[in-house]
Parts: structure tokens; C-alpha cells; sequence
């Protein structure tokens, strides 16, 4: 369950970056005012939120995990959920060596993560 939190956090901090891009079509300055569509708005909302669920569920892992656990697996499947929404959301291509990448990354997570718990034990 713990280790759920660090990666809901990731997917809700991946998921207010995507509604970001996603809002910058629908947002424009024109003759000094901020001007919104309707779309680029619901998404900027959206972000906002989906920002402020990954702040919330950021100070509950820090009151579960130390510091130099949660921070690396959190930044590792942000790398990896970073890749994996632009290659579904935005169909950017994900090459081998990407792929590959990915896998060290988590890897290293599970490393960080199964290192720390064997050293608090």
C-alpha cells in the first residue's frame, strides 16, 4: 500500500504535466490579457488539481519513507511515466535504447527501494 502512494503520486504529477501541455493551445496572450478556451482551461484546472493530489500524497510519503528513498523511486517512475504518456498521449516514439532505459531505470528503483529496506532492517 505504501508504495503505492509513490507511484499514485508519480501517475497524478505525470497526469498535471500532460494536462498542462495540453492546455497551452488554449491559452494565448493577446493585447496584454490571458485569454482561455474553454478546453485550454478545463485542462489548466484539471492540472491544477491533479498538482495539488500529488502535493497531498508528497507529504504523506515523506511521513512514511525517508527522504533519499522516496525522492529517487518517485523521480524514477516520473522518468518512466514521463516517456510512456508521450509515447500514448502525444505519440512521440519510444526507440530501443529508450526502451532500455527505462528498464535500467526501474531497475534502479527496485535497487534504491529493496537497498533501503534491507539496510533499515
Amino acid at each position: 500500500m505504501a508504495w503505492g502512494l509513490i507511484v499514485l503520486g508519480a501517475i497524478c504529477n505525470n497526469l498535471a504535466l500532460v494536462m498542462l501541455k495540453l492546455a497551452g493551445p488554449g491559452i494565448r496572450w493577446t493585447d496584454g490579457q490571458l485569454i482561455f478556451t474553454l478546453p485550454g482551461l478545463a485542462c489548466l484546472v484539471g492540472s491544477i488539481a491533479a498538482y495539488g493530489l500529488a502535493f497531498l500524497l508528497t507529504l504523506k510519503i515523506f511521513a512514511i519513507f525517508q527522504f533519499s528513498v522516496a525522492v529517487p523511486v518517485f523521480i524514477g517512475f516520473q522518468f518512466v511515466l514521463t516517456a510512456l504518456m508521450g509515447y500514448w498521449v502525444f505519440h512521440e516514439s519510444i526507440n530501443g535504447v529508450t526502451w532500455l532505459g527505462m528498464a535500467v531505470i526501474l531497475l534502479g528503483v527496485v535497487l534504491v527501494a529493496v537497498g533501503r529496506s534491507a539496510a533499515s532492517a
